[in-house]
């Protein structure tokens, strides 16, 4: 990610200030400056409260309809869950289906999560 705008102006930056091409490495999801220096106030920059709120508050706004599917999935779910416990002759499988299906779900978002660190590092 890029913390210039297009036209190579940070619009916090200030007045005066000149983009350049310079050395930088990969810290989380952006490339900061190597020089320790740059790197320290970008660094404090981008772990300042109002910036960490916009970031994850982006990345809510992005998801917001897949956690909308989320949940009515699950309430979907539930109620043929409820049903199939009411029949004495498939419940035994709907438990352990549930045991599977939750297994493999944490699972997956295991992966997900050592993917997503494996990037950002």
């Amino acid at each position: 990610t890029d913390l210039l705008t297009p036209d190579h102006a940070n619009p916090d930056s200030p007045p005066g200030f000149c983009y350049q091409q310079i050395q930088t490495t990969y810290w989380a999801r952006f490339c900061v400056p190597y020089e320790p220096v740059s790197r320290r106030q970008i660094v404090t920059y981008l772990t300042q409260l109002p910036i960490v709120m916009k970031f994850t508050a982006g990345d809510f706004e992005r998801s917001d309809s897949l956690i909308l599917i989320g949940i009515l999935i699950s309430i979907l779910v539930s109620y043929l869950y409820m049903l199939g416990l009411l029949n004495r002759k498939i419940a035994p499988l709907i438990v352990w289906s549930s045991v599977v299906g939750t297994v493999a779900s944490l699972s997956f978002v295991a992966w997900c999560c050592w993917k997503e660190y494996k990037r950002t590092i």
